[in-house]
């Protein structure tokens, strides 16, 4: 009578895992019935049963990969004890006489498991985890710097915005200045309105008239044609109270750039800074007027200064000014103006009015009167033209108090008058024809017959 097998059992995952070969007579191809009736069959390179939990077979896959590699089943008492994979077989005594080893043909090829996965992954170094309070803290910095970043961002475009700003404010600037430049440029001085303006106020000064138009007229014309700075100096000579200021006011009114009108009065030449002044009239755009009045040649560093400003306007290149036009009043050869004069006055009274500018410089020049900065100028062949100035008659004094009165807005009788020009003074005890003080003070003449005080 043959024997039953025996019930298999499957232990828990926790205890060792034991697994029975098939039921088919007890053969196995583990070894010998003997030793399958004295010990367990080991099975080497088998997967785990699946019997097994996900701890278990992650223990046996460690486990399963430190071991030598084999491709046979043995049956042993003796071997290393795996008990992950282990199975026993409880009933190999049944049929132990038939039993014969598996043909070649039918034993179960096993392969090696690959490891190297498994030894790569334990070689790997881990990541610290990192706990709720350094993550909040790295998420805090982090937050902090980006902040941070974009309040440097709004500043940099900030200031850039600025930067446009100002550089286009800069830039409306310098095309305003430029635009304004190009229109001072172009202006030019009106001589036509000058010549009126010195025939209705300018008395008993026809040369003057005439000269000092026709001056300007080629000073402008020679800026135009040659597209250069010229430089033209006019040293108006004459007696006191000839009107020789006075002409220089009528030249300024009808300046076109009264921003570029510069006047020095003589005495104050030696304490003035005239290295300003040439820089100021270098950057200017169009004509300059420089006025030097009453000049005296006693001011010897005050003209050793003018002379230096005259000479580098005269030598300027990269200067924007259209040129410089430049008005000394002096009253130095006054008195050799006022001989001739009345020589003239002997050949009559009709030869007043056609004495010509060219004979009265001829006379200056037989008189030996040096004039300032007339000699200097000539040796630098910097335009200079000497414009006399005549002493005034009495006819031409009346002609002065009316002009005075019509520019205030007041009247006065003949006889007024009269008294008026008695209180002025005329030369020679002789021939007592001309005014000593020309026109000078007549408006405060006028003003004391106006209030009663004429006899004062």
């Amino acid at each position: 009578m043959v024997k039953p097998f025996p019930l298999l059992r499957f232990p828990s995952a926790e205890s060792r895992l034991e697994d029975t070969i098939s039921r088919d007579s007890g053969n196995s191809s583990g070894g010998t019935p003997e030793a399958g009736r004295r010990g367990t069959i080991i099975r080497h390179n088998s997967y785990p049963s699946p019997f097994m939990n996900s701890s278990a077979v992650q223990t046996f896959t460690e486990d399963h990969c430190d071991r030598k590699p084999y491709d046979t089943v043995s049956l042993t008492t003796g071997g290393p004890k795996y008990n992950d994979d282990s199975l026993s077989v409880r009933s190999l005594d049944s049929n132990s006489k038939t039993w014969s080893p598996l043909s070649e043909e039918m034993r179960p090829h096993l392969l090696r498991r690959n490891c190297a996965s498994s030894e790569a992954r334990s070689l790997e170094p881990t990541k610290p985890e990192l706990n709720s309070t350094e993550s909040n803290y790295k998420i805090e910095k982090i937050g902090l710097v980006g902040r941070v970043l974009r309040r440097i961002l709004k500043l940099f475009f900030l200031l850039l915005l600025l930067s446009v700003i100002f550089f286009s404010f800069i830039l409306i600037l310098e095309i305003v200045k430029s635009y304004k430049c190009m229109s001072q440029g172009r202006l030019l001085i009106d001589t036509d309105e000058l010549s009126v303006k010195l025939k209705q106020n300018l008395f008993g000064q026809h040369i003057a008239q005439q000269e000092i138009v026709s001056a300007i007229d080629s000073f402008i014309n020679e800026s135009s044609d040659s597209g250069g700075k010229p430089l033209l100096v006019l040293i108006l000579t004459g007696w006191l109270g000839s009107g020789k200021t006075f002409t220089t006011s009528l030249i300024s009114s009808v300046f076109p750039v009264p921003g570029n009108i510069h006047s020095i009065i003589g005495t104050y030449l030696s304490s003035s800074s005239l290295t300003d002044l040439h820089k100021i009239i270098s950057r200017s755009c169009g004509y300059n007027l420089l006025i030097l009045d009453d000049v005296d040649s006693g001011e010897e560093v005050g003209l050793r200064k003018l002379e230096t400003l005259l000479v580098s306007l005269a030598s300027e290149v990269e200067a924007q000014n259209n040129g410089t036009l430049v008005l000394l009043t002096t009253n130095i050869g006054g008195h050799s103006i006022n001989r001739y004069m009345l020589e003239k006055v002997k050949e009559g009274f009709s030869s007043l009015d056609t004495v010509e500018g060219d004979s009265i410089r001829k006379h200056l020049q037989e008189d030996k009167v040096s004039l300032p900065l007339q000699a200097f100028l000539s040796e630098y062949n910097i335009p200079v033209h000497v414009i006399p100035f005549l002493p005034l008659t009495r006819d031409q004094v009346r002609s002065c108090i009316h002009a005075e009165l019509r520019r205030n807005h007041m009247t006065m009788s003949k006889d007024d008058i009269n008294k008026v020009l008695d209180q002025v003074q005329f030369f020679n005890k002789e021939l007592p024809i001309f005014a000593k003080t020309g026109c000078k003070k007549i408006m405060s003449k006028v003003n004391i017959a106006l209030n009663g005080h004429l006899d004062l």
